[in-house]
Order: C-alpha cells, then structure tokens, then sequence
C-alpha cells in the first residue's frame, strides 16, 4: 500500500460513485412510488405487495451495482512464475487500485497476491495502513529481476518499507511465502501483462 494522497482521492471517488448511485435509486424508488398511489387513492393489498417487490427488486439491483464496482477495484488476475511456483496475482494499474492494494482483506488464498505496476523504474516505499494480511514484499526492476524482498507488519502506519532502488513492479504475497519456495535476491519474476496495462 503507497501512502500519499492516492488513498484520499480513491476514497473520495468511491464515496461520489456511491453517492450518485444512491441518488439514482432513491429517484427510482420515489418514481416507482408516485406510480403505484397516483390520484392519491389508498393502495390495496395487492399495491402493497407490488410496491414491496419493486423496493426489493430495486436493492437488488443496487446490490448488483455495488458487485459490479468491487470486481473492477480488484483489477485483472494473472498468473506469475516464480521459483518454480504459479501465484495468481491480481493487477494494481489504475492510481486507485494501487492506493487500496490489500487494504482491509482478512484472508487471501497462499498461492495469490498483488502484482503493482508502474510505468518506469522509480524508488519506492510501502506501508501497511489498513492492511490485516501479514504480507511480504518484493521490489522488481525493469528486467524483472527481484532487488530486494522484506517482511512487512500488518496494520501499521507508521513503517515503511523501502525498495533499494529503482522498480518498475512490487510484488505482495502471504508472508513468509518467499522463503517457503527458496525465493532469493536476482531472481526472475515471469508474467504476461494484459495490453492495457503500461
């Protein structure tokens, strides 16, 4: 996870899309009102229950939105080689997704993690903000060489954890799963990024 201003923006840009998507049912529930007691006749059971399914129908929908949002915060899955083992690794392109990173997760399965992705080799650093995971990290330049690995503490914010220099890609997985495959410094990440990625 990257401190910075990236997490402010991603979380106000999640609470507009919630918000307008609120705005959007509430109108709907209001229209869906206004039809079933027009003329202001007393609705009838029948009515009732009509208005009943229609405000349920309408949370599904809502819940179906919500889904659909979740499912692009995650970003592409893609397999990556290492050290003889296949990790599936979700992708963090987008400024937002790499602001989130593992935050909030309770559990990931060991043979998955998250693959960030930049557009040139630049230092960076990590923290540990609002992430429950013990995690480990990998800092990989652009040949796709490993430049230095660490372990980082779960929901800490006040430790970074800084690669050793320039890297195009951060690997985070379970910890300990570097040292359980004998993953050492130098090694050779494999992966295929999809087109849109940089």
């Amino acid at each position: 996870m990257i401190p910075g201003r990236g997490e402010v923006l991603s979380r106000r840009s999640v609470v507009e899309v919630w918000l307008q998507r609120a705005a959007s049912c509430r109108e709907l529930i209001i229209d869906f009102t206004e039809a079933i007691s027009q003329n202001g006749n007393v609705m009838t059971r029948s009515r009732a229950t009509s208005r009943a399914a229609g405000i349920g129908l309408l949370w599904l929908l809502l819940l179906a939105m919500v889904g659909q949002t979740a499912c692009r915060a995650a970003g592409n899955t893609i397999p990556l080689e290492l050290a003889g083992q296949t990790l599936q690794v979700e992708l963090a392109i987008t400024d937002a997704q790499k602001a989130r990173g593992l935050m909030y997760r309770r559990e990931m399965p060991d043979n998955n993690g998250m693959l960030f992705i930049y557009e040139s080799p630049a230092p960076a650093a990590y923290w540990m903000k609002n992430t429950f995971l013990p995690l480990s990290i990998a800092f990989i330049g652009a040949d796709r060489r490993i430049i230095n690995m660490t372990d980082m503490a779960p929901n800490n914010s006040t430790r970074t954890y800084p690669s050793r220099g320039p890297c195009q890609y951060v690997l985070e997985v379970n910890q300990g799963w570097f040292e359980r495959h004998g993953v050492k410094e130098g090694d050779v990440v494999r992966f295929e990024l999809p087109k849109s990625a940089p």
